[in-house]
């Protein structure tokens, strides 16, 4: 009877973490990989964008990437400031970044991060983007 009903709960658990491992995330589909080389020339090139406003950025650290169709977001650490995500029609190497995000985020603020990201400076960014990062903002950050 024991090993019954651990065998039920053991099915249940199971059962659980794979419909929990099979929902979809909205980042399902957007590029997260960037390689040793481009990561270095992205903080150098992000380093001298930053600086032309935060003249204490000594250095950048490249956190995360997220990139889609012809456009990028690059999550980074000033060590002056918060630490901020950086939006790109292109990438990092091509054009100064059209808008920035940083700071904290509720929950309940992915719709208003996913308005401004649709009507603000980084008008034209791909919905599926868009909605990526508005839920890895105020929903996944990690």
């Amino acid at each position: 009877m024991k090993n019954m009903i651990l065998q039920k709960i053991t099915g249940i658990f199971l059962s659980t973490l794979a419909t929990a491992s099979a929902i979809a995330s909205p980042c399902d589909g957007i590029n997260r990989s960037i390689n040793l080389q481009n990561k270095r020339f992205f903080a150098e090139t992000i380093t001298k964008q930053l600086k032309a406003q935060i003249p204490d950025v000594a250095s950048v650290q490249i956190l995360q990437y997220f990139a889609y169709k012809d456009w990028s977001v690059v999550y980074v650490n000033t060590q002056v400031s918060d630490e901020v995500f950086l939006i790109y029609h292109d990438s990092p190497l091509k054009g100064k970044y059209l808008d920035s995000l940083a700071g904290a985020y509720a929950a309940n603020e992915e719709q208003s991060v996913y308005d401004h990201l649709i009507n603000g400076d980084s008008k034209g960014i791909p919905t599926k983007l868009a909605k990526c990062i508005a839920w890895h903002i105020t929903k996944d950050r990690d």
